[in-house]
């Protein structure tokens, strides 16, 4: 034999004896964990191939050395934090148009933008903050070494196959369904502890590899909140257990089983990863039929409501995790029908709960409506995560987010029955403790409610900021933008403010309401989110020369500086969180020392003026339900930039319009004339004419209103106690005029007046 053959052998034998030392390493720990656990290792399961008892170490015969794979599971999520680091990495992965992701590098773009074009670069103060970002930026980073979930845990040889004691199994089931099942309720208690006793009842204990797997993963999230590290044990094996053949096949444990591991991942900083089981879930649910009503129907009453529940599940995840990862939805909005025509007493009744008891399966109804809805808005205002909203498109935005907006408000109406949305007043002075399920998920609803309100409004709201820093030429687009956007701004910081409450108040360690399994996740991606609309709040006024109407900046700053605080209590346990915060709250300092300067450059070079085109609008009302509206068809055959009909009840309707615009000072008249053309006319010509008169007013905001009085208007007028118009000839048909107009400055007062 020559040297090379003696070597080669000399190397296989080291190998062996390391395989064997692991080998014997692995046998010791489980035999210590089944003798603490009092049972058998399950030898009923098939046993695992030697490939899998080796674990990620491979021979290579060439060098004698042991490769080792590399587990990138956390890696994945830490490499997505790099988007807020000093120096943002741009191999993060993809995020679309709808992620947090995304917003924040719209916004700090956009300020980047205003920043190189209005920074005080002779202003001590600015020269001073530049310098210390700089020497902060060169020193080591304290977030350096920081995972953003615990370290992972070899399970090897036949330790998947190892199960806790009977009496801990069946107490974390327990937990498991009294706290994780009721937010997540499309599996059967019963049944699956009567699987349980069944197979640890033999000798040795026989369970089918899904439902084992569907066991470690309950018994992980049940765990959790005591016992950190044996959770992620009991993840670890799980996740060992769902081998390649099981992961092929399909059935009701293995949907559930991924289902619960994507929820774990979430909520332990492995969101980004959990994509990966979501696509396997989906797939595994289509094989088996729950998209389809005919397979669900052939399984009995009782069967059939959880599985539709559990495809209701997989539904939402989908929506979800496309919403928050800007990835494109993997299940159509066709696969899921919400056919429920009771009303909340009947389906209570037929539950056999109370009415106004918001419970599971009504909870679960409830969100899934709302994931209905939050696919359309991903569809259409971010052409479903591919290209994002078309700023340009201003009309087609515009009337998008009406219709989206009403079908938002037809769902928050239908949860009423159960209490509503939760006010921040409900939950103060002093956090409650999260005993009460009906308050519990009513604050997911409630969160889910402006989340969604929020991913409505951004897209008018991005498209005013585009705008605003491009200084297009598009003036009539630019006044309807401006128009348009005002309202969405307000409704926008309504609900960043009560979301910014809520969220502190639950996220507070005595309110005991972030479920480490359930919770966490959603008040933490739904925190950073409130923090980037604030801000981006905060650059609309800024960059509109002043606040809107009726948004004080000062308030804006307020929450924001709440959120971030909100931030601040859940970086403790999230990278993302942590990372996010600092780079946020470094934007808003410099966000402090630029907007003063701005405010006077935009007063001395970007002055409001008066271009003396007159942008005109029609707004009607009609009872019924016609649509378009029959009373304006002659008005809607009229060419014009953009129609909206919107068939709807008068309260939603009038819910949406916007107050008078009140900008920082302004005058009303109104006034009765006969409709005659030519009066009109003239009375316009004459307001016209006085506008232009004033038009170097800073701040001049004019409008020129007529509304139609038909006769038997104002005879109604005339017996409902409506005392101005007591006095008209109701024989006749009236016009009511009136003009409003708006300025900024008290040394304008006598000017516009007179």
């Amino acid at each position: 034999m020559d040297s090379s053959h003696a070597q080669l052998l000399e190397r296989i034998n080291a190998l062996e004896a390391q395989l064997c030392s692991l080998s014997r390493g692995s046998q010791d720990r489980n035999a210590s964990e089944n003798r603490e656990a009092g049972n058998n290792i399950p030898t009923g399961i098939r046993n695992p191939r030697k490939s899998q008892i080796e674990g990620p170490a491979q021979q290579n015969l060439e060098d004698g050395q042991i490769g080792r794979t590399i587990e990138d599971e956390i890696t994945v999520d830490e490499l997505a934090t790099a988007t807020f680091d000093d120096e943002p990495q741009n191999n993060v992965g993809f995020f679309g148009p709808s992620s947090n992701h995304s917003l924040f590098r719209f916004f700090s773009r956009l300020f980047a933008q205003m920043t190189r074009l209005y920074a005080p670069t002779q202003s001590p103060d600015w020269k001073d903050w530049v310098l210390n970002q700089q020497q902060r930026k060169d020193s080591p980073s304290s977030t350096r070494g920081l995972k953003p979930a615990q370290s992972e845990q070899n399970i090897v040889g036949e330790d998947i196959y190892s199960l806790p004691a009977k009496q801990e199994a069946v107490i974390l089931i327990d937990r498991f369904f009294a706290t994780t099942a009721t937010v997540f309720p499309w599996i059967n208690k019963s049944a699956l502890l009567s699987q349980y006793h069944q197979a640890r009842g033999q000798r040795p204990p026989r369970f089918h590899r899904a439902s084992l797997a569907l066991l470690n993963i309950i018994w992980a999230h049940a765990s959790n909140s005591s016992h950190a590290a044996r959770a992620e044990r009991f993840y670890q094996r799980a996740s060992a257990l769902l081998d390649s053949k099981t992961l092929r096949g399909s059935s009701v444990e293995l949907v559930q089983t991924l289902l619960l591991m994507v929820i774990y991942q979430q909520n332990h900083q492995r969101s980004v990863t959990s994509w990966t089981i979501h696509s396997l879930t989906v797939k595994a649910a289509l094989q088996i039929g729950l998209h389809s009503p005919v397979a669900i129907d052939d399984v009995g009453q009782e069967e059939s409501a959880l599985r539709r529940r559990l495809w209701f599940a997989v539904f939402n995840n989908d929506r979800m995790l496309s919403m928050t990862l800007g990835r494109p939805r993997l299940l159509p909005q066709h696969l899921v029908r919400i056919e429920n025509t009771e009303t909340p007493s009947q389906t209570a009744q037929a539950r056999g709960t109370a009415v106004g008891v918001l419970d599971s399966s009504a909870y679960i109804m409830s969100f899934t409506s709302s994931c209905h809805i939050l696919g359309s808005v991903i569809e259409l205002l971010y052409d479903d995560n591919v290209e994002g909203p078309h700023l340009s498109d201003v009309y087609k935005l515009v009337s998008n987010r009406l219709q989206l907006s009403c079908q938002l408000e037809e769902w928050r109406q239908s949860i009423t029955s159960f209490g509503g949305l939760v006010s921040p007043s409900e939950l103060s002075p002093d956090p409650p403790i999260m005993h009460d399920s009906t308050l519990r998920l009513r604050i997911l609803l409630t969160i889910q409610y402006y989340r969604i309100a929020m991913l409505i409004n951004y897209p008018i709201i991005a498209a005013l900021l585009d705008h605003c820093v491009k200084k297009t030429n598009n003036e009539p687009a630019s006044e309807f933008l401006r128009e348009a956007a005002t309202p969405v701004v307000k409704n926008d910081l309504l609900a960043a403010k009560e979301l910014c409450r809520i969220l502190h108040t639950v996220t507070k360690p005595a309110a005991l309401f972030l479920d480490p399994t359930t919770d966490w996740w959603t008040c933490n991606y739904t925190s950073l989110t409130v923090s980037l609309h604030l801000f981006g709040i905060l650059l609309t006024c800024l960059l509109l020369n002043g606040s809107p109407p009726d948004i004080d900046v000062a308030d804006v700053r307020s929450s924001l500086d709440l959120s971030l605080e909100t931030l601040r209590m859940l970086e403790s346990t999230s990278l993302m969180s942590q990372k996010s915060r600092r780079c946020l709250a470094r934007l808003v300092d410099a966000f402090d020392k630029l907007s003063v300067q701005y405010s006077d450059a935009n007063n001395k070079n970007c002055m409001t003026k008066n271009t003396k085109q007159v942008s005109a609008s029609l707004l009607g009302l009609q009872e019924g339900v016609s649509n378009p509206p029959s009373q304006f068809a002659n008005f809607t055959a009229i060419p014009g930039p953009i129609k909206i009909h919107n068939v709807t009840t008068a309260a939603q309707w009038a819910s949406g319009l916007e107050s008078p615009n009140q900008m920082f000072r302004v005058m009303f008249s109104h006034h009765t004339v006969k409709p005659v053309a030519d009066v009109l006319y003239s009375l316009y010509q004459d307001w016209k004419n006085a506008v232009d008169q004033i038009a170097d007013v800073e701040g001049l905001y004019p409008t020129f209103v007529t509304n139609i009085l038909p006769r038997g208007a104002a005879r109604v007028g005339k017996t409902n106690g409506v005392g101005n118009v007591w006095d008209l000839d109701d024989n006749q048909a009236w016009i009511l005029w009136q003009f409003s107009t708006g300025w900024a400055l008290a040394q304008d007062d006598l000017r516009v007046e007179a």
